[in-house]
């Protein structure tokens, strides 16, 4: 049940990622005439799309990956979204022992997911979804986590006024990532996941470059690569913080 509600949220993201981009401007608004616009409804024609269409992964498979009403091409994205936050949703609910961590670890997640899609789509990250994001952040730590996040997004937002041969070093949006991985994480786990978003992101990048995807000084997006390296500290945090304890 936990998996299927995570499979459902994550059609939902995928939903709100689009709708989101489209209030921000980031691709072209179209208007279609639409019976009844409470019901989900195709991207591409407009036309509204019956119960089966809508079926998290299912519906994608089932119809070639395309949509049935106009034959346009569905983006792989949507099914690996729907399947990342069913396990993710399992993850949570199998080392949560209190519903309210329970219930805080599904909207939080269902958050970081969202702007992992946004950032990774368009190089943007929503103000209104961050600000959420901190105010939860804040729920989960004390004082010593208040300290911790605001030194890591201090020390972040001077990179982010950084110049590297004319271009900004880091997005605007990233310092206050960093200050929501520190209130959420604390010290230890905050310094592992920026470790592991560091790391990740390189190899990304050298990948990119090395298949002459990308050039030497074109910008990448590293909000996906900080809430990724948080969701698995997070999900992760006992076992490392045993093997932190054991080896320093």
């Amino acid at each position: 049940m936990i998996f299927v509600l995570g499979m459902c949220v994550g059609s939902f993201i995928n939903m709100a990622v689009y709708r989101t981009a489209q209030s921000y401007k980031v691709i072209k608004l179209k208007v279609f005439k639409v019976k009844n616009k409470d019901r989900s409804f195709c991207d591409y024609c407009g036309k509204q799309l019956h119960w089966y269409e809508n079926i998290p992964i299912i519906s994608w498979i089932a119809l070639g990956g395309k949509t049935k009403c106009c034959k346009k091409k569905l983006s792989v994205a949507y099914p690996i979204v729907e399947l990342g936050t069913g396990l993710l949703f399992l993850f949570n609910y199998e080392l949560r022992i209190t519903n309210y961590e329970l219930i805080l670890g599904f909207v939080v997640l269902g958050l970081m997911i969202f702007l992992m899609v946004f950032d990774g789509k368009y190089m943007l990250l929503p103000e209104k979804v961050l600000y959420i994001l901190l105010f939860l952040g804040l729920l989960n730590g004390g004082w010593p986590n208040l300290m911790v996040g605001l030194g890591f997004g201090m020390v972040f937002w001077l990179i982010s006024k950084m110049k590297i041969h004319g271009q900004e070093a880091m997005g605007n949006g990233d310092p206050y990532l960093t200050l929501f991985m520190g209130w959420w994480l604390g010290l230890s786990l905050g310094l592992v996941a920026l470790y592991v978003a560091f790391i990740t992101g390189a190899i990304y990048g050298v990948i990119l470059l090395s298949f002459r995807k990308i050039k030497k000084l074109d910008p990448l997006p590293f909000g996906p690569f900080l809430l990724g390296a948080t969701i698995i500290t997070w999900l992760n945090s006992e076992k490392i913080l045993y093997y932190l304890d054991r080896w320093f």
